[in-house]
């Protein structure tokens, strides 16, 4: 399962409470979807902070050139990135080894949307590749 360190380890800028141990069930960039234990990554305007920690969400990755809402809860655990897509794509990289593609079990679920796989400028179908060579250690081709 994804933890809080695994990604305070790819993403150390941030703000709110550090060093705490939480493990993500769930990683979304719908801010309506109702997760439990949500990792939001935020990707544009029309997604809301408030809506996502409202359903789920215990931490968010944010684009450290966007300014937090001023109702962020201080010790809400937001990372702060450059870019927002490489972030994703970097985190699924990284992780690809904690996801199980055929059932969740005690593992972290990814939930994207068409919308934000277009934004990626990739199909389920390459995501499903690319998760399949990550597990069996090889080179996924899955890059900027």
């Amino acid at each position: 399962m994804l933890t809080f360190s695994d990604v305070a380890h790819l993403f150390p800028d941030g703000k709110g409470i550090k060093g705490i141990s939480l493990n993500f069930q769930t990683i979304t960039t719908n801010s309506t979807l109702k997760v439990e234990k949500g990792l939001f990554i935020y990707l544009d305007d029309e997604e809301r902070l408030l809506d996502a920690i409202s359903n789920g969400a215990i931490a968010a990755i944010w684009p450290a050139s966007k300014t937090l809402p001023s109702y962020t809860p201080n010790h809400f655990p937001v990372f702060l990135v450059d870019d927002v897509i490489e972030a994703l794509r970097l985190l699924v990289q990284t992780y690809a080894s904690k996801i199980s593609i055929e059932n969740c079990g005690d593992l972290t679920t990814m939930k994207l949307e068409n919308k934000e796989m277009k934004k990626l400028k990739i199909n389920q179908l390459e995501v499903r590749e690319f998760l399949k060579a990550m597990h069996k250690g090889g080179d996924n081709g899955w890059s900027k």
